[in-house]
Parts: structure tokens; C-alpha cells; sequence
């Protein structure tokens, strides 16, 4: 069982801290539990029900009727609400959220189904997945959601990204490549399938390798393919080798150094950095004038 402060509650679930203690002391439908030193926390069901109650808030119900119900009848309600009444992007985040603190593929799939029927996949990643990730950033940089989780939502999304890439058509067109990867120890690769998805969709060539990749693998391809642009994410603090290799790689090749992530000194003057996948939008753009 995972302990959860306030503060994080706070902001996964926009009720305040104020209103959390309020409703400690009215109503006897949750109540946090506390450490040796008494320190309040809330474990992960406590996270997923205040979840659910936020989203009844949301569709209108007052804490006064929610505060009535069971847990079982609090699921049911919001489960009605998601089938029966299109959900804000906030109340979709928060419905993520609590599934994937479940483990509930199937609820997860459910609601990445319905966002990409209703908008198509690259809305559904800007508009839905990468807030969400976001939004859950907190949680996963504090340490208090499991690897089991993070991994386990994240295959979800992949899944996805993998079958809206394989309807895309292949490009032929070795004009403007790139070579997407990520280096030796980096492995979180959703944003690097979100490029390939977005270069492919433009008309634009990728060799994608994958993860944790050997900088003389990349020395290779890029001999290989002729590719002038290559495109990786740092999550780690990337390691001095690695950056001279980055560097030196542009210089044998000519090619262009695009990164997101983790910013990295000792690229700033050789390559480029994208913030957001907005930023990455306007690259491809740029690529293709």
C-alpha cells in the first residue's frame, strides 16, 4: 500500500487541503490516516475514491449526497457518468489516474478508445496523454506511484502509438530523414514513438532504434542511411561520453541534434531542444518548407 500527503492529493484531485480536513471532520465517508508522528496521509484506494467524488463534484452532485453513498455506488455513478455524458478533459485525467493506481487495463483502454474515436490519435495524445502524464508527474517524481504502475499504463499507451503507426503509410523518400533512439540507459520511449508517429504522419523517413542504443550503433546507421536529422530524449542526466558523442556524431555527419526532455550544457550550442510536443510540431513544419 502506497502513502499519498496531502499536498499530492491536493493536486491529483483539485480538492483542497481545506476542504479535505472539512469533510474529515462532517462526514465519516473518509477520514486520512496518520504516521507515528502524526503526519496525515491517504493510501491509494483513499486517492482513487477522492477521484471519483471530485468527478461527481464536477457533473454538479453535492458532497452532501456523495457523502451518503458506498464506495461500490460512488464507482457505479461516475462508470454512468463516463457512459452516458461526455467527460471534461479533467475528469477524463482523473479517471485515468485512478485506473491506473487500479491496475484497470480495461477502464484505461476504454476511455484511450473513446478519445481516439471522438478525436484521432495525435489529438488524443496532446489533448489527453500528454497532460496526463504530466499530471501524474508529481506523483511518479515523489517516488509514491510503483514502477508496476508507471509501466504498466505506459505499455497501454504504446499499444496505441504502435497500431495508429502501422496505418500510416511507409515513406520511401530518404529526403530530410531522422534517426530516433534513445542512449544507453534511457528506456521511457512514448515521446519517441510520438515523433515517429508525427514524422511519419508528414511524409518524413525515420529509422527508429529503439531503446538504451550504443552510440557506435548510431555512428553505424547514420553511415548507412545518410540521415541528416537525429532526434533522442533525456529522462536521465545524460552522461559526458554520451554528449561528446552527440557532438562528435554532428560533426562526422553533418546532421542535426534535436533532444527533448532533460536539457543538456553540454549540447546548447550543437543542438536543439523541444520542450513540448508543440515545439515538435513546429520542427516538422520547418523540416518541410
Amino acid at each position: 500500500m502506497r502513502h499519498y500527503s496531502i499536498s499530492e492529493v491536493e493536486s491529483l484531485t483539485g480538492l483542497s487541503a481545506h476542504v479535505l480536513r472539512v469533510w474529515e471532520r462532517r462526514y465519516a465517508f473518509l477520514k486520512a490516516k496518520r504516521t507515528e508522528t502524526n503526519i496525515r496521509y491517504y493510501t491509494d484506494s483513499q486517492l482513487a475514491k477522492l477521484l471519483n467524488v471530485s468527478i461527481l463534484l464536477d457533473r454538479g452532485m453535492k458532497i452532501s449526497q456523495i457523502a451518503k453513498l458506498t464506495d461500490k455506488e460512488i464507482g457505479a455513478t461516475v462508470l454512468d457518468n463516463q457512459t452516458n455524458a461526455d467527460l471534461s478533459q479533467n475528469d477524463t485525467i482523473k479517471l485515468l489516474t485512478s485506473a491506473t493506481l487500479k491496475l484497470d487495463e480495461f477502464a484505461i483502454s476504454t476511455l484511450l478508445e473513446k478519445a481516439i474515436n471522438s478525436k484521432g490519435i495525435l489529438k488524443t495524445v496532446l489533448e489527453l496523454i500528454y497532460p496526463f502524464l504530466h499530471h501524474i508527474g508529481l506523483l511518479w517524481t515523489s517516488g509514491n506511484a510503483m514502477p508496476a504502475q508507471e509501466h504498466f499504463v505506459s505499455a497501454l499507451i504504446i499499444q496505441k502509438l504502435h497500431a495508429a503507426i502501422d496505418k500510416l503509410p511507409q515513406v520511401s523518400s530518404n529526403e530530410d530523414a531522422f534517426v530516433l533512439l534513445l542512449l544507453e540507459e534511457e528506456e521511457h520511449e512514448l515521446g519517441l514513438l510520438l515523433s515517429w508517429f508525427l514524422l511519419r504522419k508528414n511524409g518524413i523517413k525515420v529509422y527508429y532504434l529503439g531503446q538504451k542504443v550504443p552510440m557506435e550503433n548510431l555512428e553505424t546507421v547514420l553511415k548507412i542511411s545518410g540521415a541528416k536529422n537525429v532526434f533522442t530524449f533525456f529522462v536521465l542526466e545524460p552522461k559526458g561520453h554520451v554528449l561528446k558523442s552527440l557532438v562528435r556524431c554532428k560533426k562526422k555527419f553533418d546532421v542535426k541534434i534535436f533532444y527533448a526532455g532533460r536539457k543538456a550544457a553540454g549540447l546548447n550550442e550543437v543542438s536543439t531542444h523541444l520542450e513540448l510536443p508543440s515545439d515538435l510540431i513546429k520542427m516538422i513544419e520547418n523540416q518541410k518548407k
